[in-house]
């Protein structure tokens, strides 16, 4: 395949998954979507309605129905067939997003098994059941914040407005987030550390975890690029006293202040941390207008 064709590489981290594990996910996504609520009870069940599906196509369906049927079920298993077999070559994308195509066949298969005419209420049933289990899970999913995108202007507004002028900056560490961006889009002149050992007096400093599910192999969703982390009961930074805790949707965010200005460096912050590490972190810092 022309490396162009197959773009930048930026796919290139699906092969390091694991060939077993992602065909695994497939059948369930398929059945279940990706992350919904009560997949215990849920999968089992849209599982039972599939295997109800193929017994009504063997014993409910008359000739005609099945060929049709069948036909469009091999649409959905070829395509699958063909994922695997580049798979085998060295074309290894094959995640439930990449072939997302097939699920179209693979519910008109289950349509046509549950619409023969011999089916009957039992075929009503077994499509009632599986629309039902999709509604629960695309309700799930959405009214569920951790899998959303975070939004840091909570964050912001938690943290107020900006030192006024002439006042010292205001330190920031966000725990196992290396990035600026976006919680610089709403905090003006929030910028890196400009150095590993530069000091810098800071009167304040607030740090800030985030909560985010816990999913084996999640690609997908803004939560599978988080790393869950929890406040410290207390950061002993020399000089600092915690004065507040708030929390506000998947974040916490803990305020510690300063008598006077503190001459403040990641490696005077980095032996407070218990819960997570500053190689992990970003130590940002909020200059005050000029």
């Amino acid at each position: 395949m022309p490396r162009s064709w197959r773009g930048t590489g930026h796919a290139s981290w699906i092969a390091a998954i694991g060939r077993v594990a992602r065909p695994e996910q497939i059948f369930p996504q398929f059945l279940k979507g990706y992350q919904a609520p009560a997949q215990g009870i849920l999968y089992p069940i849209a599982a039972a309605t599939v295997l109800l599906a193929l017994l009504l196509l063997c014993v409910r369906s008359d000739p005609r129905e099945r060929r049709a049927t069948l036909g469009i079920g091999a649409i959905a298993l070829g395509g699958l067939v063909i994922n695997l077999l580049l798979v085998a070559v060295g074309i290894d994308d094959l995640i439930t997003r990449n072939v997302i195509a097939l699920l179209v066949p693979a519910a008109m298969f289950l349509a046509g098994a549950f619409a023969a005419r011999r089916a009957m209420l039992l075929g009503l049933a077994g499509a009632a059941v599986l629309c039902a289990i999709g509604v629960v899970a695309a309700v799930g999913v959405a009214t569920d914040r951790s899998f959303e995108r975070p939004d840091w202007r909570v964050v912001a507004r938690a943290l107020g407005a900006r030192p006024a002028a002439g006042s010292a900056p205001r330190a920031i560490l966000v725990q196992h987030y290396k990035t600026l961006l976006p919680l610089s889009l709403y905090m003006p002149q929030l910028k890196f550390w400009p150095h590993h050992n530069k000091a810098i007096p800071v009167r304040e400093l607030d740090v800030v975890a985030i909560s985010a599910p816990r999913v084996h192999l999640c690609w997908w969703g803004g939560a599978c690029n988080l790393s869950p982390t929890r406040l410290q009961a207390q950061y002993a930074v020399p000089g600092f006293r915690m004065v507040a805790v708030r929390r506000v949707l998947q974040f916490s965010v803990m305020r510690l202040v300063a008598d006077k200005p503190v001459r403040l460096t990641p490696k005077l912050v980095a032996p407070a941390l218990t819960a997570t590490r500053m190689r992990a972190d970003e130590l940002l810092v909020q200059l005050p207008p000029r």
